[in-house]
């Protein structure tokens, strides 16, 4: 805020003294360049004295009739001189003009020459100021707009990632009325309701895990009891009837039935999808995902040096969730970057049963066989990773969210290349 204000003040204080400058430019180049309408005065006055006007013979013409009559004609065509008056006295002389005026003796007659002082340059200088003044005007409103409605907008935005770092969720960001930050102000509200709403489905889990574990321990105390006692039962013979023995042992083999059926329990709970994964159902071009993936990863590769290839395809209409599958995209290409030997990245495509297959493949292998299905498990990580970070539950998600869209991902693998390719549905067939 204060850096702006500051700059706005060097902007206004360069354009004034610019505005000065011209000005004082001008006006010395007008002092210093020739006078035109002393050129004209002088050129009329030498023509006045060629005709005769002044001299002793031609007094007796020069009278108040015929003054203005012998004048005229040498007023025709000029463009500073305004009026001649003969100084025949001493008030004419010094008679008030809005003109400036000069006197100039022609032959032993005074001459008075009015003439208007270089209207052009007057007018020059004046239009300069006219549009200096009209674009200080325009450039003070565009610095107060972008003030009132940028900068001052976001600077109230400016500390709402701080405080949602800090997990500060209660913040509720204002509508703007212009609008520069609509889209903004929306994805920072749609974080901070995300971010809550995770928060809770936490608290929920750990919640559910805490009861989940007090009912287990519960649950599976009773019947360990019971095994327990059996046991030592056994060990120490106290039971020596064989009926009874095999009473016993059928109490052991129900308990641990009975053990195995939580545990059986906490496994199916352990599997059951995690992720809260919102899909959509919307008709989408093609081209619109694949030029999000182009812009995005073009720059990015080019840094790599990594060979970067998108074959030419046929635009068409698809069916499911378009961000949705730029994400799976995303994560292909981030899986490409990771695991291949960084030479060569393609996106390719091909149709099949009325579903447009695009497929991302990358130079470079390193997963056995036997591995290749179950890079789509949870928490699951190939023996290719090395020192690479990860969670193993990318290639998981991508699987849930196209199945979600009724498309599917696979994988395939040659000596030389890996390819990893997704299936989604097309409208119309």
């Amino acid at each position: 805020m204060k850096s702006y204000k500051r700059l706005t003040c060097i902007i206004l204080v360069v354009f004034v003294c610019l505005w000065v400058a011209a000005n004082f430019l001008l006006a010395q180049k007008n002092k210093t360049e020739d006078r035109p309408y002393m050129v004209e005065i002088a050129r009329v006055a030498t023509q006045m004295e060629e005709d005769g006007l002044g001299d002793s013979t031609g007094m007796s013409a020069w009278d108040e009739s015929i003054a203005k009559a012998n004048v005229e004609q040498y007023l025709q065509g000029r463009t500073y001189i305004k009026r001649i008056i003969l100084c025949n006295t001493e008030e004419v002389l010094t008679a008030a003009s809005p003109y400036n005026y000069c006197v100039r003796k022609i032959g032993e007659q005074l001459y008075r020459f009015e003439y208007e002082a270089v209207p052009s340059e007057k007018t020059g200088q004046g239009i300069l100021n006219i549009i200096f003044g009209i674009l200080f005007i325009l450039m003070l409103t565009i610095l107060l707009y972008i003030y009132k409605r940028i900068i001052r907008p976001f600077a109230s935005l400016e500390d709402i990632p701080y405080e949602l770092s800090k997990g500060n969720l209660t913040l509720q960001l204002p509508e703007e009325k212009a609008k520069y930050f609509g889209k903004f102000i929306w994805g920072t509200n749609m974080l901070r309701e995300n971010i809550e709403e995770r928060r809770q489905k936490e608290l929920n889990l750990h919640r559910e895990k805490k009861l989940l574990l007090l009912s287990l321990t519960h649950d599976i105390k009773t019947p360990l009891s019971v095994i327990k006692l059996n046991t030592q039962a056994l060990e120490r013979g106290l039971y020596k009837e064989e009926e009874r023995q095999k009473e016993a042992l059928s109490a052991i083999r129900g308990k641990v039935d009975e053990i195995e059926k939580y545990v059986s329990e906490i496994t199916r709970a352990s599997k059951e999808d995690f992720l809260d994964l919102q899909v959509g159902e919307e008709e989408f071009y093609l081209s619109k995902v694949i030029e999000h993936i182009r812009d995005y990863y073009t720059a990015k590769l080019e840094l790599n040096k990594t060979q970067f290839f998108i074959e030419e395809y046929r635009d068409c209409l698809l069916r499911g969730d378009e961000n949705r599958l730029v994400e799976v995209l995303q994560n292909l290409m981030e899986n490409a970057l990771k695991y291949g030997d960084g030479k060569e990245i393609s996106i390719r495509f091909s149709e099949e049963e009325g579903c447009r297959l695009i497929t991302v493949e990358n130079s470079g292998t390193g997963l056995a066989k036997d591995e290749l299905m179950k890079i789509f498990d949870s928490f699951y990580r190939g023996s290719n990773v090395k020192s690479q970070g990860g969670s193993g539950l990318g290639l998981y998600i991508c699987r849930q969210l196209m199945s979600s869209m009724n498309g599917d991902i696979f994988v395939k693998q040659s000596d030389t290349h890996f390819q990893m390719t997704v299936v989604v549905r097309m409208c119309g067939v």
